[in-house]
């Protein structure tokens, strides 16, 4: 389909192809296009379709964002101490209902943001992009300024260099 809709590009994942046609060139045949491939996918027994903007994703498991942040939880060794999302799309509000659902974790400190527009059950939103990489640069100092002023340069080097051990040689 990617080749009938100029300007579209398929991405291909372990478990699923995502249509994407925000840079059709023709915006509303894309969208005719991809609706009517969604309509015949929908059809297709083992295959989940999520709609998202400009984006068609087809998958054979029916996981979503939220499932893989669960998943990620599960394998790190002693948790993570917070959460930072930036979510743009449809999709991107399970992984936020996962997160703000999960808030209670012991002295969790997680940031959901909405990137745009739409309803959303993030805590946060920026307007655009530019917004969002500037709130990143913000947490970033803040960060780096809260591990200055409360370790040394030696005590953050060996804590990074534990973070990478597995968990079991820990």
């Amino acid at each position: 389909t990617s080749a009938k809709i100029p300007g579209s590009k398929v991405e291909h994942k372990p478990f699923s192809v995502t249509l994407h046609i925000r840079t059709a060139r023709r915006k509303d045949a894309a969208q005719e296009a991809a609706d009517a491939l969604a309509e015949r996918m929908k059809k297709t027994d083992g295959v989940y379709t999520t709609l998202g903007k400009m984006v068609y994703e087809f998958a054979i498991t029916n996981a979503d964002k939220g499932d893989a942040l669960y998943t990620l939880e599960k394998k790190w060794a002693n948790g993570a101490e917070s959460i930072v999302y930036f979510g743009d799309d449809v999709t991107d509000e399970n992984a936020f209902s996962f997160i703000e659902a999960h808030a209670s974790r012991t002295g969790a400190k997680d940031i959901t943001v909405k990137v745009g527009e739409g309803e959303t059950c993030a805590r946060f939103r920026v307007e655009n992009e530019l917004q969002a990489a500037a709130a990143l640069d913000y947490l970033a100092t803040q960060r780096d300024e809260y591990g200055d002023a409360h370790f040394t340069r030696k005590q953050r080097r060996q804590e990074k260099k534990e973070a990478k051990k597995p968990a079991s040689k820990k």
